[in-house]
């Protein structure tokens, strides 16, 4: 017989940086545990981690997931994930 492996369903949290929504990225990443700073200058936004450096172009998602904050390219992320109703 054959089987198909059923599909896993992981929830996250995302938002994407358009390069103008400063104060919604604050607020999103503000209670993110692992990240220690964000900063913007000429439309990049830079997450401080611990061990890392998040360089963000607009259109880019801000994607948290298990107790991690990292980007996702938008159109991987709109071919990986669905919005939840």
């Amino acid at each position: 017989m054959k089987y198909r492996k059923k599909p896993v369903v992981i929830e996250v949290e995302a938002i994407q940086w358009t390069g103008k929504n400063h104060e919604d990225i604050i607020e999103f990443l503000d209670l993110r545990p692992d990240v220690l700073e964000v900063r913007f200058r000429s439309g990049i936004l830079y997450i401080v981690k611990e061990k890392e450096l998040l360089v963000t172009q607009p259109g880019l998602f801000i994607v948290w997931e298990n107790g991690n904050t990292d980007r996702c390219f938008a159109d991987d992320f709109e071919r990986e994930f669905e919005k939840l109703i």
